[in-house]
């Protein structure tokens, strides 16, 4: 974190266009602070959706990751038996 990427709230409202036009050039984000300490971060668009993405990559990883210590745990079953029961409990009729 570089110190022209903080900068307390009173000031970020004086020059929040530039600060917003910073962020945009730069790529980097701004981080807002009250009573110093961090209040809010400022992001461009591109960085906000690069996190977000990554973030739900990480969470599907991880889901992947449980799956997998399922299977190994024995914790699994045929899915057709599944989806029997599931059609059953809800009265669909499934065809053969």
């Amino acid at each position: 974190m570089r110190a022209e990427d903080v900068m307390p709230l009173t000031e970020h409202r004086a020059h929040m266009t530039s600060n917003f036009q910073h962020v945009q050039e730069t790529g980097r984000p701004l981080f807002v602070t009250s009573n110093g300490r961090t209040a809010a971060v400022v992001l461009s668009p591109g960085a906000y959706d690069e996190l977000a993405s990554k973030a739900e990559l990480a969470d599907h990883l991880l889901l992947i990751d449980r799956g997998i210590e399922e299977v190994k745990a024995g914790r699994v079953r045929d899915a057709r038996d599944g989806i029997r029961e599931l059609a059953k409990k809800h009265g669909i009729r499934l065809d053969r």
